[in-house]
């Protein structure tokens, strides 16, 4: 596996892989752990075990729909031939050069106990994008480093010790929030309304590291598997001073 883009001497070996057999692919390999979220990766084996050629790139993780908990706002809107219509906004996360494909829409009558109708996919067209705006536009809020302290706190009394950029980290590419506003950003009226509701934002997109928890592999408790920023968190705490993991991470740039 390497990085999007990048040269053969780039590759590392993956993860971890599994043989499966999904009824409408047949049989395939599934690969996870990927080291890299933007990335392409090649075969290899004792037949061909020198030269292979690279998959195209791709994406690991599908752009990450923000209001997925309490599902989309609903507006009524007047279309240009005077009709009534339903506009359904939503808010996706993306990678740099990512870039949302595909549409679904379900709907559910929840008074009448139905199934949840499944409507058509569709493409998503360059004008059903509102706007768009990047993650460090949040740091432009007056309420925003007032929260990074807050959970900074918090996670020092944990006893632990905050070495990123923010105590904030993205949950679609697990790194770190920057803080330093960037005069560039141009905000329009969703973005603004975006950034008066940081906290619920915050909430909803970021996960804080006190939430993680310090030098608690596994939570017995709630029976859960141990989240990938916390084995990191433990792996970093345990990794000798000049170790290259011990170093502040790339701020997020979804």
């Amino acid at each position: 596996c390497r990085p999007a883009g990048s040269t053969d001497e780039d590759y590392q070996l993956a993860g971890s892989s599994i043989y499966c057999q999904p009824a409408e692919y047949g049989p395939c390999r599934l690969v996870y752990n990927l080291p890299y979220l933007h990335a392409e990766i090649r075969t290899r084996n004792i037949t061909m075990n020198d030269v292979s050629a690279a998959s195209i790139p791709f994406f690991a993780v599908p752009p990450l729909t923000i209001e997925d908990s309490k599902g989309p706002s609903i507006k009524l809107v007047v279309g240009k031939d005077s009709r009534l219509c339903v506009r359904v906004e939503w808010t996706s996360r993306c990678l740099p050069d990512q870039k949302p494909k595909l549409l679904q829409i379900g709907l559910r009558r929840h008074a009448l106990d139905q199934d949840c109708v499944e409507l058509a996919s569709q493409s998503v067209l360059p004008q059903m994008c509102l706007e768009e705006l990047p993650t460090k536009a949040l740091c432009t809020s007056e309420d925003f480093e007032g929260l990074m302290k807050e959970a900074a706190c918090r996670f020092e009394k944990q006893g632990g010790i905050l070495r990123d950029e923010s105590p904030y980290y993205c949950r679609h590419c697990f790194q770190p929030l920057q803080r330093k506003a960037d005069s560039s950003t141009v905000l329009g009226p969703l973005g603004k309304a975006w950034i008066a509701e940081v906290k619920e934002v915050l909430k909803l997109s970021a996960v804080a590291i006190d939430e993680i928890g310090h030098a608690n592999p596994i939570d017995t408790a709630a029976l859960r598997a141990p989240h990938w920023a916390q084995l990191e968190q433990q792996i970093r705490e345990e990794a000798n001073p000049w170790e290259a993991i011990r170093q502040a991470k790339t701020p997020c740039s979804c």
